[in-house]
């Protein structure tokens, strides 16, 4: 039985993506050494779609992250994301 899953964000600044997640998200972490930061995550949920190819990611995972964005209601610069 799977009772979770390990996420990893590939980052040119991971020291600030970390103050983000534990500052702005104000998400639970754990420091498992180094300033190493593991965050808690809220439950989540995955599917798998059918695709003529592999690689391909929804537009589904935009919306949330510029949803939460806005929600946050703080000064927040994102690159990366297009619509």
């Amino acid at each position: 039985m799977i009772i979770g899953a390990h996420s990893v964000i590939y980052s040119s600044d991971a020291d600030a993506d970390r103050k983000f997640l534990r500052d702005v998200l104000k998400l639970t972490n754990v420091d498992v050494g180094y300033g190493w930061l593991v965050f808690g995550l809220p439950p989540a949920e995955v599917a798998v779609h059918p695709s003529e190819k592999n690689d391909v990611h929804s537009e589904h995972v935009k919306e949330c992250v510029l949803s939460t964005i806005g929600s946050v209601g703080e000064n927040i610069f994102v690159t990366g994301i297009s619509m």
